[in-house]
């Protein structure tokens, strides 16, 4: 069988957008499938919620209810010319090393030629099956047409595998683009348990929650891609995609008070972020998705706001915190994802949000307890999957 996976993976400078594709891609291949990811370069964003929100509330209601996002998001744009401005030449080229790190990654993974959303529809008679997801791909800052497969004849088969919706409020354009183009698939299944009751309610059909892809996988079989050891002292890995100077304020405490050294991958979402500067003892640019794993399985803690940071610690069994994203642009947290994930595992007491003294006080994470809770989970979504495919 030959199946075809959208997600956001071309052009993706992400690390658990990367290993949620390869993680996807590699079950399958274990299970006899002929897979490959279609490489759909995304559109120009159109959020589906901006323009159809004031149409829907009115300026003034959408005003008063998004004006201080605006002039966050101003402050954060001026703050970010004058820090490219100051900056750019010297840690410019260090971002442009782990773009070519990424796409390194990338190209590890068997993947189609480069489609738009004008030429998708090419790829058609390609694959026996097609996949929606996972990742973020129907967040309604994220969708677009492709995600949702609307190309395809009536009677191709199509299903999603753990796609993330992130929001809990839409808009009714959202609705309807939702309704109509879910309901040509076969199997929907979701990440998270809000993304379940949303579809449930629009759709009036069965949507199921499923593992993230990463789980998919187990210790061994992500050591196959995982790098030697990069940090040969005791550390602290810290992951960051938000913006919090206080945040790492207080990684920057916990590291102290352990003795461990304090590592980073800083600027990771491309630009430069004031409080990367002079926050890790450490701070590596050049790294691919193998060395990300290993600065994951080698670190004495792991301290992040990033879902998949906190899916990969529980795979390598690493103590971990993980934080609120907060940005300065006022930007949604993904908080939904944990929301489901963390009390699976029984660790929702490893969530920081607001004092970090039970970080320094904290027992070490009971892994196998958290395992025990995660197993049948990972495999009901295996069989789902399974049964999901057959012809």
């Amino acid at each position: 069988m030959k199946i075809g996976i959208i997600t956001m993976y071309y052009g993706n400078n992400n690390y658990g957008g990367i290993a949620q594709a390869y993680a996807l891609y590699k079950y399958l291949s274990l299970e006899g499938h002929d897979v490959e990811l279609i490489s759909y370069k995304r559109s120009v964003p159109k959020t589906v919620r901006g323009m159809a929100e004031l149409k829907e509330i009115g300026f003034k209601e959408y005003w008063n209810k998004h004006s201080d996002k605006f002039f966050q998001r101003v402050f954060s744009r001026c703050e970010q010319k004058i820090l490219r401005k100051k900056y750019w030449e010297t840690i410019g080229q260090e971002i442009h090393k782990r773009e070519q790190a990424f796409e390194r990654s990338r190209e590890d993974i068997p993947h189609s030629k480069v489609y738009t959303e004008d030429t998708i529809a090419e790829c058609i008679n390609d694959y026996d099956v097609f996949i929606s997801g996972s990742d973020q791909i129907w967040s309604p800052e994220a969708i677009q047409p492709p995600y949702v497969l609307t190309s395809l004849p009536p009677d191709k088969k199509r299903i999603s595998y753990a796609s993330s919706i992130t929001v809990s409020n839409f808009t009714d354009e959202y609705c309807e683009l939702m309704k109509s183009a879910l309901s040509r698939y076969e199997w929907i299944s979701v990440r998270e348990n809000s993304a379940k009751v949303f579809l449930e309610k629009i759709l009036h059909r069965s949507v199921d929650v499923v593992v993230d892809p990463t789980l998919l996988l187990d210790e061994s079989q992500w050591e196959e891609v995982t790098a030697d050891r990069l940090i040969n002292d005791k550390y602290l890995f810290a992951y960051f995609l938000g913006e919090s100077k206080e945040q790492r304020k207080q990684v920057q405490k916990l590291a102290k008070d352990k003795g461990l050294k304090l590592v980073t991958v800083p600027h990771v979402r491309g630009t430069i972020c004031k409080s990367d500067m002079d926050f890790a003892d450490v701070d590596l640019y050049d790294i691919d998705l193998g060395q990300f794993l290993s600065l994951i399985k080698y670190a004495d803690i792991v301290c992040t706001d990033s879902f998949h940071a906190v899916v990969l610690s529980n795979i390598f069994e690493t103590n971990f915190w993980v934080f609120e994203r907060q940005f300065l642009s006022g930007k949604t947290n993904m908080s939904t994802r944990l929301d489901t994930l963390l009390p699976l595992l029984g660790e929702e007491d490893r969530r920081i949000t607001g004092d970090e003294s039970k970080m320094i006080d904290g027992k070490d994470i009971d892994f196998k307890c958290a395992k025990s809770g995660l197993n049948a989970n990972v495999a009901t979504s295996k069989k789902m999957l399974r049964d999901a495919l057959k012809c």
